[in-house]
């Protein structure tokens, strides 16, 4: 967590230690970064988690509401969910059951992957993300999505032509301007460039409209390509600190 920004972080275990307690059933971590605590419960397990395994975290909310006097306490549930399986062959797109999605919203709980947090820190790493842009993440209820504030979801991928380095870009949402950044959604990482060609049958643009199929360059290679891929565009007035 700190490699993401966040400071005060307390090792519930190591705290009760120092203090010569012995170990009580109680949330794994604390983060007193802002104006809510939140609460992290991590849990490894063989298959798929349970409602006792997501929803765990709530007691330990409830407990430190009554000690600290205070409702302004959250809880978030950090799930390796089929460990014994190499990540990117695990069922990570749905690895909560729906009933568990209901009600962890009812109770205010934030669901996360290790692997959604492992993808998380390499991108935060890789495409210097910023504390602030990825920060309230952490504190969305149900299933947390990784996606950070300065990404705009623009469209799909619909074709490839490898030969020449062209995507062809379904735009479904908002617009892409010629010199815009723009992100790939990989398996493991958003891949950013810069949007250095724009075309639309087969001439050249500056401005894509949403229900516009267009081509532009890219680095990427069929390896990494895939039909229905994601593309976002980074808004840069979100990026400063």
């Amino acid at each position: 967590m700190q490699i993401l920004g966040f400071k005060q972080i307390k090792d519930v275990d190591q705290e009760l230690a120092a203090q010569g307690i012995q170990k009580q059933n109680r949330e794994d971590l604390q983060i007193h970064d802002y104006e809510t605590t939140l609460l992290l419960e991590v849990k490894g397990i063989k298959n798929f988690p349970s409602d006792d395994d997501a929803l765990a975290v709530q007691k330990y909310v409830v407990l430190r509401m009554r000690e600290w006097e205070s409702v302004k306490i959250q809880g978030l549930t950090i799930i390796n969910h089929q460990r014994h399986i190499p990540p990117l062959e695990r069922d990570n797109a749905l690895p909560f059951r729906q009933e568990i999605l209901d009600v962890a919203k009812e109770q205010q709980i934030g669901l996360l992957t290790t692997w959604d947090l492992h993808r998380l820190a390499r991108n935060f790493v890789q495409n210097k993300w910023n504390h602030k842009q990825i920060k309230d993440l952490f504190y969305q209820v149900g299933r947390i999505n990784i996606l950070p504030i300065h990404y705009e979801f623009i469209g799909t991928i619909e074709r490839f032509i490898e030969s020449k380095g062209i995507l062809g870009i379904k735009i479904e949402a908002s617009s892409l301007r010629l010199g815009d950044r723009i992100a790939f959604e990989l398996p493991v990482i958003f891949e950013e460039q810069k949007c250095e060609s724009l075309e639309f049958e087969k001439n050249l643009i500056e401005v894509a409209e949403a229900g516009m199929l267009v081509g532009t360059k890219t680095h990427l290679t069929k390896k990494d390509v895939r039909i229905g891929m994601h593309v976002y565009r980074v808004i840069y007035n979100k990026i400063e600190e």
